[in-house]
């Protein structure tokens, strides 16, 4: 769910194989476990997709103030997100029982 189609970040570079940004290598170096790994990296990309940042290394670009306000308001966005997904998913299932 996206609610802006504004970047964040101004770059008009062209975007690298994800794998081969120095930032994710990093990230992705620090993490032991596979499982852990796949989920990190998941919510990773989620974040990245959310607020239309084209690498892995943008995320440097922007001012920690502004980083702090943007997760802030990620992780809110997606917390209600999951509790209507979740509150739809018991309405429909009593729906369903009933019928």
């Amino acid at each position: 769910m996206v609610l802006s189609k504004r970047p964040l970040v101004k770059n008009t570079k062209s975007t690298k194989n994800s794998m081969q940004q120095r930032s994710l290598i990093l990230f992705d170096s620090a993490i032991n476990s596979p499982k852990t790994r796949e989920s990190y990296i998941g919510y990773l990309n989620e974040f990245r997709d959310f607020f239309i940042l084209k690498s892995y290394n943008s995320l440097i670009e922007i001012e920690p103030k502004k980083l702090l306000c943007v997760l802030r308001y990620f992780v809110f966005v997606r917390f209600l997100f999951m509790r209507f997904a979740s509150f739809l998913f018991r309405r429909t299932s009593n729906i369903m029982s009933m019928g």
